[in-house]
């Protein structure tokens, strides 16, 4: 038996549709549209950076964490590091060197990847 939703982020989360990859057609939060066509991902995006960039990374969520620990086992096996390190050093780089606008879409993306079951409407 489930148990009731802690917060309105769980409820959202358990009653929204999932993405099927090859069979995305949906519209989310920000109005951005994702279609498939021949094997790629067509993304309609609209919105301020940040919009534009939350909705691009609840559509390609599942494609981004594949990457993530494609990324994570490459790490280890090539370098020799725990992948936590190595983000970390890399932060460490970057910090103040991405301008505010690159920091905040890349942030958005984040926050939309996060998002386990994005809040999507069937088109």
């Amino acid at each position: 038996m489930k148990s009731k939703p802690e917060s309105k982020l769980e409820a959202s989360r358990e009653s929204a549709p999932e993405f099927k990859p090859g069979q995305r057609k949906v519209r989310t939060k920000y109005g951005g549209s994702c279609g498939y066509k021949d094997g790629w991902y067509v993304l309609d995006l609209k919105g301020t950076n940040y919009q534009i960039s939350y909705d691009h990374g609840v559509m390609l969520a599942e494609e981004i964490r594949a990457y993530i620990e494609e990324t994570r086992t490459h790490v280890w096996v090539c370098m020799g590091v725990d992948y936590d390190y190595a983000r970390a050093d890399v932060q460490r780089l970057a910090d103040g060197k991405l301008s505010p606008e690159i920091a905040e879409e890349l942030k958005a993306i984040a926050a939309g990847v996060t998002f386990l079951k994005p809040a999507v409407t069937p088109m």
